[in-house]
């Protein structure tokens, strides 16, 4: 017996978990052009260690080259976010090969809502690696303007006496930034990880609703299944409570 199509749930909207929310994950991104230069220098003076406060103060004192590390830090926090995407679109297009996941993209969207699983079915597989495409020549194109701003020396560096002392302080700040960017990143970060959890409870709800539908139950079985699905939503809880 083939899965039941909707029929008394139309307008019944739900959350969807599975689905990229750019719009609202967008937010969560860094935007560090839109600080002041010594804004962003208190922003980076945290994550620096006590010890070499003096010496970086001092070195924080020009415009010029505060700007030169604000720029860098966006060009490094762009390359950081499009590799958590990347990795989260990659995670997706190695679950299209899963059975179960064979089966999600061949039933329709009423079969879904109807049985409660929580799938979007936009999310196909030539969706997916369309978004890997677009998120690969994003990265090379992010590697490549900072690659290009790897290779620019600091402002001042060739008037400095002590090269010594300023290669120490390069790398110094290399350090606070990635640390200063991957603390930016967290909430971003966070948001597609937990996306990757809820594709896995997501598939193992899928897997078990196929499964009882593998079973041919019969017509009273399968209006029991969707009665206790129903009688299980929150939504059906809350107007019970009223």
């Amino acid at each position: 017996m083939s899965p039941p199509t909707i029929t008394h749930q139309k307008g019944f909207k739900r959350y969807n978990l599975s689905t990229d929310h750019w719009r609202q994950s967008s937010k969560l991104i860094p935007n560090y052009n839109q600080l002041s230069p010594y804004q962003f220098k208190d922003l980076l003076i945290k994550v620096i260690p006590l010890d070499h406060h003096q010496n970086i103060e001092q070195w924080f004192t020009t415009f010029t080259m505060l700007q030169f590390i604000q720029q860098r830090a966006e060009l490094m926090c762009t390359v950081f976010q499009l590799k958590i995407e990347q990795d989260y679109w990659n995670h997706r297009a190695k679950l299209t090969i899963l059975p179960i996941m064979i089966w999600l993209l061949e039933i329709s969207k009423d079969v879904t809502q109807q049985n409660c699983i929580n799938w979007d079915h936009t999310k196909t597989k030539i969706n997916i690696k369309h978004r890997q495409q677009i998120i690969e020549n994003k990265l090379k194109q992010a590697n490549t303007k900072l690659n290009i701003h790897l290779q620019q020396p600091y402002p001042f560096y060739w008037q400095m006496e002590n090269k010594p002392s300023m290669d120490h302080l390069t790398n110094i700040i290399a350090d606070a930034l990635i640390i200063l960017i991957r603390n930016s990143l967290y909430s971003f970060r966070t948001n597609f990880e937990q996306t990757k959890i809820q594709l896995d409870f997501d598939i193992n709800d899928a897997h078990l609703v196929k499964s009882f539908y593998d079973l041919n139950p019969t017509e009273e079985q399968v209006s029991i299944h969707l009665f206790d699905l129903i009688c299980n939503t929150p939504y059906f809880l809350f107007f019970l409570y009223l």
